[in-house]
């Protein structure tokens, strides 16, 4: 009988993408923001990109911060790892809209989950699912070796939802 890989952990935090090509459980707690996550079927491994604006604005810096360019970002590195478009299936995350945010902020949510629907359909990646909008956070974990999500809704983000090694006295 083969031995299980061991699986470690990474908690994602807005403007960061991990790809992991060792198992690894992959965390991030998500409002307005979205992540992505892109899994390789065939060589199982994969990644995930967390934004909190769609589009880079005049005279910003083009980081991981911005769907575009973590998007694109994210994309590349599989291509560096030599997957195929038709290895690879992605699920989007987040871009709710509270309703307690001013009139100003509303909208970012439902912009950043749009973002990345077009741009992973330009790229021809098969979006396999998504749970966005609305106005509840979410708690979003994902196994880069098996391709698994889970998703827990959230009314309210606290700091121990950011800081899960606090809690555990490490």
């Amino acid at each position: 009988m083969k031995n299980k890989p061991e699986t470690k952990a990474y908690s994602l935090k807005p403007g960061y993408m991990f790809l992991a090509i060792e198992p690894t459980l992959i965390s991030t707690v998500l409002g307005s923001g979205v992540a992505v996550t892109i899994f390789d079927r065939r060589r199982l491994f994969g990644g995930m990109n967390h934004f909190a604006r769609a589009e880079v604005s005049k005279n910003t810096r083009p980081t991981a911060f911005y769907g575009r360019p973590a998007i694109l970002h994210l994309v590349r590195l599989f291509h560096r790892y030599g997957c195929q478009v038709q290895d690879m299936e992605a699920r989007i995350f987040g871009g709710a809209s509270p309703s307690d945010l001013g009139d100003e902020l509303v909208n970012i949510g439902r912009q950043n989950f749009e973002l990345a629907i077009t741009l992973l359909e330009r790229f021809n990646i098969t979006i396999a699912s998504r749970d966005v909008g609305g106005e509840e956070g979410r708690k979003v974990s994902f196994n880069t070796f098996t391709g698994e999500v889970s998703v827990v809704r959230i009314d309210r983000i606290r700091r121990s939802d950011w800081f899960p090694e606090l809690n555990s006295g490490g």
